[in-house]
């Protein structure tokens, strides 16, 4: 779901009651809301994974719909997620073909980096 920027990105009062119920109806895992505007040059978009049917209500990193981001723009990408929860990370997606992706990135957690897949 694309939004116009940063701000209103990082102003979202997400209602992950509706949320969940919406997933559940839909069969799909939740919502992941993203811009073109990032904290860092050279970075393609900023990103929010809302997935409350997990138990965790926002994810730091989402590797299944960075990927499906990826394949539907139909070229490799690298996407900023997780600054607004504290958990900065960085996912690289390889476009493969239209129906695969190759997935890796770099979480921090804790001041420790923690590769989430290389």
């Amino acid at each position: 779901m694309p939004i116009h920027s940063l701000e209103q990105l990082s102003n979202l009062k997400p209602n992950f009651d509706k949320i969940k119920k919406w997933s559940i109806t839909n069969q799909v895992n939740g919502l992941y809301v993203y811009t073109k505007e990032t904290y860092n040059s050279g970075l393609d978009f900023h990103a929010r994974g809302f997935n409350p049917m997990t138990g965790l209500n926002e994810d730091a990193a989402t590797g299944v719909a960075a990927a499906a981001l990826s394949i539907v723009m139909r070229k490799s990408l690298t996407i900023e997620q997780g600054y607004f929860i504290g958990a900065p990370c960085v996912i690289d997606v390889l476009y493969v073909s239209n129906c695969r992706a190759l997935v890796g990135g770099k979480a921090r957690i804790n001041q420790d980096d923690i590769f989430i897949t290389k």
